[in-house]
Parts: structure tokens; C-alpha cells; sequence
């Protein structure tokens, strides 16, 4: 026998607030739930056993309207609590009646339930959206008055996108995090028979709002990972892949143990699904027991009381595969990681990555959430939008970087569409003079022109290629980059593969292959990167940017990074060994400069002894690790 799982009670129509995407406030008559009604859907033997089987999962959430409207909602708790303990776990309210939610809160300190405020803007955004001048100041006073009455009461910041505030949910993320509150969004949804009885919700994003959301809620989705909320994490991540209609989600688990109760006793196990019937009519058994089997034709949602209940609770591993599909480029950039690889005498090296054998390599690595897409310079591949295609379909999230030169109007334009575009990185080693001497004349600007035409709807990131010669060149390209509205750059370490390292390499492991630049002038000197790093966290707090470093470690470590000491230190590891490296022929390499699959034995065996090749000791993938996983390293074999 199924049981219900969760309980989504709506006690009230009444609302003191004018939604634009909810017309509640505008049903007649207004109608409120009788305390009467709510005991007899407590006393039904089905809720006894669901609350027996599923003992403290077993949920029960108050909604409306606006549930502090209703008089008798501490007796409705009251019978709730006393029925099955810990079984209420959220109200959700617009945060208006301050009084009566302080005094709710006063009367039942002892209720571990959280209070979910729907806060839509920041200011005027949400009161434009909430038909009421001054509700956002109202729902933040109120905010502030619970956390004086009792410091430890759970508080989610709850936001609903639309078209009038499609560029506010890292500004009501920022402001949860800022009172200590948790956050979440979803899109607006057309739900007939609870919000759009009488004025069905239409409206449509344009391409560039989508965009903007799109941005938005990966960055929330990273730091929901970051803080270990992997539920929301996944969720968020989904979200504009669910509004581009790259994907939608699957069947979700509300149709077999959650049911909605409407405040005229009407029951839904879905509300964008039709009424199983009402309360006033039959039990709640009844109903629950004869309920339509077969409605299997969801519209599909991205509703917290939705498809977002299906999301794993559960650690994932982001694991990103960095494929190179390409290993043409229309520039001979003096410090290219790929130019070995481009004259390399075998054609078949030179072949493009097609789109059938990418998807097989997605198909075959079935860990992977993230693709970074490298080069050579993976606007010459023309299957690449193909591939994009791809992982949109597949709600797998990706990058770009690039040298810029190719990307025009057009492309530009095309770049629209694409969900899981997660930001694009461009190559920028200096300002206009210094960077067309390393990669050719007139790069420059054309980088820039692409930059101008891509900034307003994609997260974009700058990548500077760190030399000797260009240290004193970086924060004057960060200037410029600022007055551009750029906030991203990364500097990274660059590697120079000398003669010797590669003799010692091949000395410990004689069948490795190894292919990368020779830097005539890498930088070396501590005083001069010192002097780097000074002028750049300078600009970073009097412009509020962010510049980061690759490898992270080296700005903490400078001495012993330079000298090749980090690698041998206890708890440094290799980023590469616990992601993907997949070259233009489809196989699987160690990394951009160890291009072949070698002795793993020998490999491994001098990793576990806390060691890495000498091409590795400045290597800009070293990463800080509590240890180094051999058994996730020979993984990568």
C-alpha cells in the first residue's frame, strides 16, 4: 500500500499581498481551513500509518495564502504536534504580520520548524512583485525580531523567478548569507488550480534573461556545493537547462507519497495535475486509495514541492573532463602548451574530435558533470556547437577557452542558446603591445571586440599566462580589464619543460612522452611575483574583483613553489589525476604536457612515495590534498 510521505497543507486563501504571479488574493470566497477538518485528516488511519512508517521523514508543511491570516493556526499546530511529534517542518509566509509570527514563535519555542519568507528583489523589486510599498523592509524587520526572540529558528529566503526579477538571485543569496538564513529559487510556474484560478501566468524570458539566470544559478549552485548542500547544489544546476528546454526532469516521487490539501478540502498529489477529489466528500483513504494510477503524464516542474524532493542528499564528485578537440589553432602563441603536438609528424593527430565519438566518451564516462573545453582553439572544430547540443541534453554544465580571435557577432549571438555554458575564458597575457608580441599581430583587439560582445550574458573569465617579462604587464591589463566591467582573471604559472626535466623523467619512467613549451624567460623571481601579487590584491580590494592564482598554492608558498619543493611536500596532489584529459583522438591522457598512458606502475608507485616527475614540481595543477588517493589515481588508467 503506498502512504503518503508529506503533507502540503494550504490553510487559507487570504493574503495580504497582490502577487503578480499568483492571483489568491483575488479568489472569492475567501476560505480558511476549519479546525474540525484538520482533525479529521490527522485521525485518518492512513496518516497514522504513514507517520508509523515513516516516523521523523514524515512531513508536514503549512502554506496559503498566508497562513498567519489564519486565527486558529496555533491550535491547527497544536494538533499537529500532538498527533505526531516533529512532524510539522515548515510555514511559509510573506514575512508582513510581524506580530502574530512573533508571538507564533513566542508561544512554540519549543517547534523545531523552519520559517520559509519569500523575499522576490531586493527594495523596490520585490515590493513591485508583492503589490505592497515597503513589504521587503517589513519581511526584513520581521526577519531581524525572530532572530532577537530566538536566535536559533530556521529561516529560508525564498525566491521565484520571473521576467520583472530575473537578475536578483545572487542578490537575495548574498542577502540570506548576510542573516545567517538559508536560500533557494525556483521559476514561476502556471498552476491552475492553486495560484492562476482566474489569470493564467504568461510570460517568456528573452534569450539574454535567460542567460542571466543561467549565470546566476551556477554561481549559487557552487557555493550550495562549496557549503555542502549537495541536494540544492544539483538542483540549482538544473534549473536552466529546465527554462532553456535543454532538459526536463524526470517522473518525480510526489505522485506516489506526497498529497496537497487545499483550504476548501480539495486533494492533489500534484497541482499541475487534476483533483484526486475532496475531503468534504469522501475520507482521505478513500481518495488517497482510489487515486487515478497511470497519471504518469507530468508536465514536469522545478517546484521545491516538486521534482526537487527526488535530489540525493548525498556527496557527489564534480568530475570535469578537459577535452581537447581540437589540436589546430589559428595563432603560434611563444608559450603554447599544444604546439608540440600541432607539428607533430602523424596526421592523425591533426584530425578534429568529431561529434559522434564525443558523445561516446561522455556515454563511456558517466562521472562526468563538467567539460572544459581546450585546445588547439575549439571554435575551428565545426562540430563544436554540436557537442554543446550534447551536453545540454544531458544537463552536463561547460567551459571554453580561448584566444577570442573567432568569435564574432554571430557566434556571439549563437552562444545565446546553449544552457550549460558555465563561462567562457579568454586569453589575455598583457595589454595590447605586449600581448600581440607573444601571440600575433592584432590578437589583441580582436579578443577584446569579443569580450565586448559576449560580457552582458555570459561569466567570463581572463586567463594571463604568468612569464618573467610580463609581471610589471599583468596589473596594467587589469586595469583595463576593469574599466571593461570585467571582475574575473585568473594568473597562471607559466610551465617550461626544460631539457633536463624531461631527460629525469624519462630516466624514471623510459616510455613517457612528454610535450609542452620551453619558456625562454619563466618566471623565477621571488621578489618580482612578490611584487605581482602586491599589486594585484591592491586592485582587487579597491575594486571588489576577484584575481586567482594557478597553481592556488604558489601564493602562500611562493619560496618553496620556485623551487621546486611543493610537489615533495606531505598532503600535494595533481588536479589532473582526478579529472579527465581526453585528446582530439578520443584517448585518455595523463595530462596537457604527459600526452601518453604510461608504465602505471612505475607511475604509481613513485606518486606513493610522495613524489612527482621534475616537469611536475612547478606544475600549475598542484592542489593541496589531505592525501593522495592512489586508488582514485589508478583510476585514471
Amino acid at each position: 500500500m503506498n502512504l503518503i510521505r508529506s503533507i502540503n497543507w494550504m490553510v487559507t486563501s487570504k493574503c495580504n499581498c497582490r502577487c503578480k504571479h499568483c492571483d489568491i488574493w483575488k479568489q472569492r470566497p475567501a476560505i480558511e481551513i476549519s479546525s474540525k477538518a484538520v482533525k479529521n485528516v490527522l485521525g485518518d488511519p492512513l496518516i497514522r500509518e504513514s507517520y508509523k512508517r515513516y516516523g521523523h521523514d514524515f512531513d508536514i508543511s503549512l502554506g496559503g495564502g498566508e497562513p498567519f491570516l489564519t486565527k486558529n493556526l496555533p491550535e491547527i499546530t497544536r494538533e499537529i504536534e500532538g498527533a505526531f511529534p516533529g512532524s510539522l517542518k515548515t510555514i511559509s509566509t510573506n514575512g508582513l504580520l510581524q506580530d502574530r509570527i512573533i508571538n507564533f514563535i513566542k508561544l512554540n519555542i519549543s517547534l523545531n520548524f523552519k520559517l520559509n519568507i519569500s523575499i522576490d528583489g531586493i527594495g523596490r523589486a520585490h515590493d513591485l512583485i508583492r503589490g505592497r510599498e515597503g513589504a521587503f523592509n517589513k519581511a526584513i524587520e520581521t526577519i531581524h525580531r525572530i532572530k532577537k526572540v530566538r536566535p536559533s529558528q530556521k529561516i529560508e529566503l525564498k525566491l521565484t523567478i520571473m521576467p520583472q526579477n530575473y537578475n536578483q538571485i545572487i542578490k537575495v543569496y548574498k542577502l540570506a548569507d548576510k542573516l545567517n538564513c538559508g536560500f533557494s529559487f525556483k521559476p514561476a510556474e502556471n498552476i491552475k488550480s492553486y495560484t492562476n484560478k482566474i489569470s493564467p501566468l504568461r510570460f517568456n524570458f528573452s534569450k539574454e534573461q535567460l542567460c542571466v539566470i543561467r549565470n546566476q544559478a551556477f554561481f549559487v549552485s557552487d557555493e550550495a556545493y562549496r557549503k555542502g548542500d549537495f541536494k540544492k547544489a544539483e538542483f540549482f544546476k538544473d534549473i536552466p537547462f529546465y527554462l532553456f528546454g535543454k532538459n526536463k526532469p524526470n517522473l518525480c516521487s510526489v505522485l506516489d507519497n506526497d498529497v496537497t490539501i487545499m483550504p476548501d478540502g480539495s486533494c492533489y498529489s500534484c497541482l499541475k495535475m487534476p483533483s484526486l477529489g475532496t475531503l468534504s466528500k469522501k475520507r482521505l483513504t478513500n481518495i488517497w486509495h482510489n487515486r487515478i494510477r497511470g497519471m504518469d503524464r507530468c508536465h514536469s516542474c522545478m517546484l521545491m514541492c516538486g521534482v526537487y524532493k527526488n535530489y540525493s542528499v548525498y556527496n557527489f564528485k564534480r568530475k570535469t573532463a578537459n577535452f581537447e578537440t581540437t589540436a589546430r589553432c589559428n595563432l603560434s602563441c611563444s608559450m603554447c602548451t599544444q604546439k608540440e603536438v600541432r607539428i607533430e609528424k602523424k596526421a592523425r593527430h591533426n584530425r578534429d574530435m568529431d561529434a559522434v565519438k564525443f558523445k561516446k566518451l561522455i556515454d563511456k564516462y558517466k562521472d562526468i558533470v563538467h567539460v572544459s573545453f581546450v585546445g588547439g582553439e575549439p571554435f575551428l572544430n565545426k562540430h563544436f556547437f554540436n557537442m554543446m547540443d550534447l551536453l545540454d541534453k544531458k544537463s552536463i554544465t561547460y567551459e571554453i577557452t580561448t584566444n577570442g580571435t573567432l568569435l564574432n557577432e554571430k557566434i556571439a549571438e549563437r552562444l545565446k542558446k546553449f544552457a550549460g555554458l558555465k563561462k567562457i575564458n579568454f586569453s589575455l597575457d598583457g595589454p595590447e603591445k605586449y600581448h600581440d608580441a607573444q601571440r600575433g599581430r592584432g590578437v589583441f583587439k580582436k579578443c577584446i571586440n569579443a569580450i565586448k560582445l559576449t560580457k552582458d550574458f555570459l561569466n567570463l573569465n581572463i586567463s594571463s599566462v604568468m612569464k618573467n617579462d610580463n609581471l610589471r604587464e599583468i596589473p596594467k591589463l587589469s586595469q583595463q580589464l576593469i574599466k571593461l566591467g570585467i571582475r574575473n582573471q585568473k594568473i597562471i604559472y607559466g610551465m617550461s619543460l626544460d631539457r633536463d626535466s624531461r631527460r629525469l623523467a624519462k630516466d624514471m619512467v623510459p616510455s613517457i612522452k612528454i610535450q609542452g613549451p620551453v619558456i625562454k624567460n619563466p618566471a623565477e623571481s621571488r621578489d618580482k611575483i612578490e611584487a605581482l601579487f602586491s599589486s594585484l590584491n591592491f586592485l582587487e580590494k579597491k575594486y571588489n574583483i576577484s584575481i586567482a592564482f594557478e597553481p592556488a598554492l604558489m601564493k602562500n608558498n611562493l619560496y618553496d613553489f620556485l623551487n621546486g619543493k611543493m610537489s615533495d611536500k606531505k598532503g600535494i596532489a595533481c588536479n589532473q589525476l582526478y579529472n579527465y584529459r581526453l585528446d582530439s583522438q578520443g584517448r585518455r591522457i595523463t595530462c596537457e604536457f604527459i600526452r601518453d598512458i604510461f608504465d602505471v606502475s612505475q607511475a604509481h608507485s613513485y606518486l606513493q612515495r610522495g613524489k612527482f616527475f621534475p616537469i611536475c614540481r612547478r606544475c600549475c595543477k598542484l592542489k593541496l590534498k589531505t592525501s593522495l588517493n592512489i586508488k582514485k589515481c589508478r583510476e585514471i588508467y
